[in-house]
């Protein structure tokens, strides 16, 4: 493995276990650069706490509705992690400023054409796909080393 990447809450084993074998990771949920000083790349840190006040206070006034919610990192419920050591400052700065374009709304990251690993076309040149496709997402695109997914 040159890089991995752990999608869980707690992060401590994984983020540990790649410092000690010195392999790079990706973090996931908080910022863990701290616990692998040495292999940490970067990562996301999400942050749902604005979110779940904007929801209870929907509830409490009575104008919530039921809807599939996807905060980004337009709305600061989900921004980078530090950067680890090993990342080049030219690098940093190319992914800091894709973050502002996300931001602003500027840059999409699953703009079509994209095909799966099995080369079906997923989503059409020059479209984007909308939160329910996104939720729904059940392949890998093209580039993936990994087996599809089944159903």
């Amino acid at each position: 493995m040159d890089v991995i990447c752990g999608e869980q809450d707690n992060q401590t084993t994984i983020l540990k276990t790649c410092e000690n074998l010195n392999v790079r990771v990706v973090g996931f949920y908080v910022d863990g650069h701290e616990m692998a000083p040495k292999c940490w790349i970067c990562g996301a840190n999400l942050n749902w706490g604005p979110f779940y006040v904007k929801i209870v206070k929907s509830v409490l006034d009575h104008s919530w509705k039921p809807a599939v919610c996807m905060p980004g990192i337009e709305s600061d419920s989900a921004r980078l992690s530090e950067f680890g050591k090993a990342v080049p400052e030219p690098v940093r700065k190319e992914v800091l400023a894709k973050e502002t374009l996300l931001k602003q709304g500027k840059f999409d990251i699953f703009k079509g054409p994209l095909k799966d690993t099995e080369g079906r076309l997923r989503i059409p040149a020059g479209r984007n796909p909308d939160l329910k496709q996104l939720a729904e997402m059940d392949w890998l695109v093209d580039g993936v080393q990994a087996p599809t997914p089944k159903k």
